[in-house]
C-alpha cells in the first residue's frame, strides 16, 4: 500500500470514528433529556402514590416536564444512530408524523403544568394519565421495546430473543 493510500485509509477511519463520537454526543443528550422527564414523572408518581408531603413540588416537576418537552424535536433533528440507543428509524422516516406526536406531548405537558399549578390532587392525577398517554403513544411508535433495548444487550453476546 502506498503512503498516500495508507494516509487516505487512516483519514477515512478517523472520519468514521469522529462521526461515531459526534453521534454519541447527540444520543447522550437525547437520553439525558428524556431521562430527566422520566425522573420528574417518577417523582410526581412517588408523591401521589405514597402520599408524600411534597404536593407543592409537583408544580415544579410538571413545569420541568413541559420545558423539556419543548426540546425534544430539536434533540432528534439529527439522525444520530452511531451509538447505542433505543430510537427507531421511524422518527426520521416519517418526520412530520413524529413532529405531530412531539407537538401533542408538548401540548399535554403544558396542560399538565397548568393543572399542577392549581394544586388539586384529583385533577393532577387525571392530568398525569393524559400526559402518560401522550408520552406513551410516542414511545410506542418511536422507541424500541424493552426487549430490544440496547440496555438489555450484553457486548459480544447474541441479541436477546
Amino acid at each position: 500500500m502506498s503512503r498516500a493510500s495508507a494516509t487516505f485509509a487512516a483519514l477515512l477511519l478517523l472520519a468514521g470514528f469522529a462521526r461515531a463520537q459526534d453521534d454519541a454526543g447527540y444520543v447522550s443528550y437525547r437520553q439525558n433529556l428524556m431521562g430527566g422527564m422520566g425522573h420528574d414523572t417518577g417523582a410526581i408518581g412517588d408523591i401521589l402514590k405514597n402520599g408524600l408531603p411534597f404536593q407543592k413540588n409537583i408544580a415544579v416537576h410538571a413545569r420541568s416536564i413541559a420545558d423539556r418537552a419543548r426540546l425534544i424535536s430539536a434533540a432528534f433533528e439529527k439522525k444520530a444512530m452511531g451509538a447505542p440507543n433505543d430510537a427507531k428509524e421511524g422518527i426520521w422516516a416519517d418526520w412530520p408524523k413524529f413532529q405531530k406526536a412531539v407537538a401533542n406531548c408538548q401540548t399535554e405537558a403544558d396542560k399538565f403544568a397548568q393543572t399542577a399549578q392549581g394544586g388539586d390532587m384529583a385533577k393532577i392525577g387525571e392530568g398525569m394519565k393524559s400526559l402518560g398517554k401522550a408520552c406513551g403513544s410516542c414511545h410506542e411508535g418511536y422507541r424500541k421495546r424493552k426487549e430490544e433495548s440496547y440496555k438489555r444487550q450484553v457486548p459480544g453476546a447474541h441479541p436477546m430473543q
